[in-house]
């Protein structure tokens, strides 16, 4: 049996409060919102489309219906959400194994691609060595270059796949390094500018940062103001007299350390531990007296070197020596490799028609003549003046041992003599 509760009128008090029974009603009529504390939303209406935010005790909030383009983005701790515009097509992804259709990623500032496949580049596979690079190829694909060897560097080359190569450009390439006396003890320091050179085998750079100076008359110690002789010397500490001494730009890869060293020898210098790579650069005399011959050296065109003696020698005096027969003579100029020599030359004979052929030894020996070439380049006019002394100033390459050729067009040349200005060398052993 049900049962029908009517209330007309219920006390007007603000303070009324009516306990009913449980029952079931088809519908409830409130004057005011229901609160959220008793169960309600505290609003009246809801937008069509909305969403209702809790906010605490308080009424709800509702959120407008967003855009087609729009995705919701929480706000935060005690904040709503709100609509934010999203860019692309096709459906929403999972954080696990998502398939995306060419996705713009923009510029990532961070990201690990290690297991990233499918690289546009037909030919493009991981970079898995160092020094590997990424290059475009001519169908605007992506492309490895691999590193290539000791000493090359990527060069354009349209014949190329990827339109770069690596090619061995540097081979010999030399600058600065160049010596001096060492104006703090000339006769037995010397002191190499600040330069670079390719290293022997074309494998190694190696760049002297600074300037250096070494001791001739010490053992070589790492560093500038140290020793420098390699232990060719008879004496260990003890540079040999009347010697040539060549000084090598040396590297230890292992560090990148770069110093100079003196050796005897100008092809096998004895390296210091754990330096492997090394470079002719120069050469100095030790004299009879244990002292340096000073000079002056200047860099030439394409890192040569010239070297100027500050009190030239006199390296050939011969009196009635020099025949029709070739003959060939040290100069004051390094004894194991082939330079240009700056000679002053000077002869003389008593009778009429003499003059000199002076010459490279490496070419075919030639008799000095007037008429048939190569002709002579030591003389006076035809020959024909008697008792006269000539001479002059004569650039001759050396052989590779340091020697002049020369041949008389009489039988005994009264006076030949030549004193040795200096020498210019490319510095491409």
């Amino acid at each position: 049996m049900s049962s029908q509760l009517n209330v007309d009128i219920i006390a007007t008090s603000t303070a009324a409060t009516l306990t009913l029974p449980a029952v079931a009603a088809t519908s409830l009529t409130l004057t005011t919102d229901l609160a959220v504390a008793d169960g309600g939303l505290g609003v009246s209406t809801l937008a069509d489309g909305g969403l209702v935010i809790g906010n605490a005790a308080a009424a709800v909030e509702v959120v407008a219906a967003g855009a087609t383009t729009e995705i919701l983005v929480g706000g935060g701790a005690s904040t709503a959400p709100v609509w934010t515009t999203a860019t692309g097509s096709g459906a929403p992804v999972r954080a696990t194994s998502p398939a995306l259709t060419t996705p713009n990623i923009g510029t990532p500032s961070a990201g690990v691609l290690t297991s990233c496949t499918g690289y546009p580049g037909t030919s493009l596979t991981v970079i898995d060595a160092k020094g590997d690079l990424i290059v475009g190829t001519a169908s605007d694909t992506a492309a490895k270059l691999t590193v290539g060897s000791n000493g090359t560097v990527p060069m354009a080359d349209s014949t190329a796949t990827a339109g770069i190569a690596y090619r061995a450009a540097l081979g010999k390439a030399i600058y600065g390094l160049v010596q001096s006396n060492d104006g703090g003890d000339p006769t037995n320091d010397i002191a190499i500018s600040a330069g670079g050179a390719m290293d022997s085998t074309n494998a190694y750079w190696m760049t002297l940062s600074s300037a250096i100076t070494k001791r001739l008359d010490a053992s070589w110690v790492v560093g500038t103001a140290q020793g420098g002789l390699d232990g060719t010397e008879s004496v260990a500490g003890t540079p040999d007299t009347s010697t040539w001494y060549y000084i090598w730009l040396i590297a230890r890869s292992g560090t990148g350390v770069v110093d100079v060293l003196f050796s005897e020898s100008a092809t096998s210098p004895t390296m210091p531990a754990s330096y492997d790579f090394k470079r002719l650069i120069g050469a100095v005399f030790n004299n009879s007296g244990a002292n340096l011959d000073l000079f002056t050296a200047y860099e030439t065109e394409g890192g040569g070197l010239e070297v100027m003696w500050t009190t030239p020698t006199l390296d050939i005096n011969l009196a009635d020596t020099l025949t029709t027969a070739r003959r060939t003579d040290a100069v004051h100029a390094p004894l194991a490799f082939s330079t240009i020599a700056h000679l002053n030359v000077a002869a003389n004979d008593a009778s009429g028609g003499s003059f000199v052929f002076i010459q490279c030894p490496d070419q075919t020996d030639s008799a000095p003549s007037v008429t048939v070439a190569p002709i002579y380049n030591l003389g006076t006019g035809d020959g024909t003046v008697a008792n006269q002394s000539f001479g002059g100033q004569y650039h001759i390459r050396t052989s590779s041992a340091g020697l002049i050729a020369s041949r008389a067009s009489v039988a005994t040349m009264d006076l030949y003599i030549v004193s040795t200005m200096g020498f210019m060398w490319a510095r491409r052993n």
